[in-house]
């Protein structure tokens, strides 16, 4: 009958001291990586406001305050005071020729003639209706309207001749600029922005699709209450996928900025790329610390140069930065071996 190999104490104090440390080190890490997530959670949220409230003001200020701005100076134009349809047809079409963002302009006197221009049929309407609105408060005004699969911006400057609003001018605007504003944040991992109406149509592209301008819609409502809810729980999006939000209402005719960042990707690689290499480190330390122990125990050979022991003590302390611990192994590991 063969002996049973009986197993050293040495040998079990080693894998006792393995389990223990590893068990350690792996419940330690696991409330580390569970406490970043939650770090990284609320770094995203502010993040996504701090990047929504910038997308707002460079949509309101830098686009549509300085159009207000361009455009009062238009009317203000020599000609323009007296309806001079000379002057006016020359100086509009020198303009128009010379910026893309114009789609049409239109001057129209407050009796509703047609001084320059022309009025699409299917909004003359609706822009009379506001003519006189923009005449009687003597108010700049600025309004979202579609046209097939597009939409613009239908911005009245009213003409003043002294105290008196003599006519209207009307531009149709294009919308791309405002697109291009929210793209500029698609550089930022699983992060996108994008303007709905007031009733949720895409007004912008999305990350995924310029085919849903004026096509695809949100469910608006839906998205402000979870935001309003609880902006650190997460909810789908128009892809059903889990996202973080924002929204930012803004100054023309009820449209919304959204700003979005993906739960899975933003949130876990962050952390995954900042834990997982400390728990590598501690794993290679603690490889190392008991190597030692089995060469001095067991063979006797002392291992020169700065303990394992010392470096995971100040490494603990915060004493040693990340980054210079493996410098510091390699250290070890050369002592050991002189020859290599």
């Amino acid at each position: 009958m063969k002996k049973k190999k009986e197993i050293s104490l040495f040998l079990k104090k080693t894998v006792m001291t393995l389990v223990v440390t590893l068990s350690i080190s792996i419940i330690g890490y696991t409330i580390q990586y569970y406490r970043d997530i939650s770090l990284s959670k609320n770094n995203i949220i502010n993040s996504l406001y701090t990047d929504g409230k910038k997308l707002k003001d460079t949509i309101e200020k830098d686009f549509i305050n300085r159009l207000f701005y361009e455009l009062k100076i238009y009317s203000s134009f020599d000609g323009l005071k007296e309806l001079d349809k000379d002057k006016i047809s020359k100086f509009l079409t020198f303009v128009n020729a010379n910026n893309e963002r114009y789609v049409n302009m239109a001057v129209i006197s407050t009796s509703r003639e047609i001084v320059y221009g022309y009025l699409p049929q299917e909004k003359q309407k609706t822009i009379y209706s506001i003519i006189d609105n923009v005449v009687a408060n003597g108010m700049q005004s600025i309004n979202l309207s579609k046209s097939t699969d597009k939409y613009h911006l239908d911005v009245f400057i009213p003409i003043e001749n002294g105290s008196n609003t003599v006519g209207i001018m009307f531009f149709e605007i294009s919308t791309q600029e405002i697109d291009e504003i929210t793209a500029s944040i698609r550089d930022k991992d699983g992060v996108e922005a994008y303007v709905v109406d007031k009733n949720g149509v895409f007004i912008t592209s999305s990350r995924f699709s310029q085919d849903v301008i004026a096509k695809e819609k949100i469910d608006i409502k839906r998205v402000k209450l979870n935001i309003d809810y609880a902006k650190d729980i997460p909810y789908k999006d128009y892809r059903g996928e889990k996202v973080y939000g924002r929204y930012f209402p803004l100054n023309f005719d009820g449209c919304t900025l959204i700003i979005e960042a993906d739960e899975s990707p933003t949130v876990i690689n962050s952390v995954a790329k900042k834990t997982l290499p400390q728990i590598i480190v501690v794993l290679q330390g603690t490889g190392i610390v008991l190597l030692q122990l089995l060469f001095k125990n067991k063979f006797g050979i002392e291992v020169e140069g700065t303990s394992m022991e010392e470096i995971l003590v100040k490494f603990k302390k915060g004493e040693v930065p990340l980054e210079d611990i493996n410098k510091m192994i390699d250290k070890i590991n050369k002592n050991n071996n002189p020859q290599s």
